[in-house]
């Protein structure tokens, strides 16, 4: 039983680090979405004006 929980605690460790992981990469989209959402912002407004 020992060594089940063991596994159970290993595997815990692996989902947490993998989701972790995962947090990361939407953050970083996230800021790559708003970056361009903003370009594209200013762009537009930059035609509009002329």
């Amino acid at each position: 039983m020992a060594c089940f929980s063991y596994q159970l605690y290993l595997l815990s460790k692996h989902v947490r680090f993998a989701f972790k992981m995962i947090l990361d990469e939407l953050r970083d989209l996230q800021k790559q979405v708003k970056s361009t959402q903003l370009n594209r912002n200013s762009f537009t407004d930059r035609h509009e004006s002329r």
